[in-house]
């Protein structure tokens, strides 16, 4: 089953379990999501409102990071492995 990308409405948490490489964004962003224990209630708009940063942007460059960094598979998303 194919994995969607991340919304507004989903949990940090949730999105950098099922896609570490979004950590990178909420670093590059300057938010202290990464090892937040608030990281579980929060969802990306909570993220936006609370750091002002543009909901689109913060989409964006999640979903950018994720594209990147996997590769989409009729089975669903699978982490390209850099040997």
């Amino acid at each position: 089953m194919d994995q969607p990308l991340p919304q507004l409405d989903q949990y940090v948490q949730t999105v950098m379990n099922d896609t570490p490489a979004s950590a990178a964004v909420f670093f590059a962003l300057e938010t202290a999501c990464v090892g937040c224990q608030l990281a579980r209630f929060c969802t990306l708009a909570d993220v936006a409102a609370t750091y002002q940063i543009s909901p689109d942007l913060l989409l964006g460059k999640i979903q950018a990071t994720i594209r990147e960094n996997l590769s989409i598979q009729p089975g669903g998303f699978h982490e390209k492995l850099s040997i």
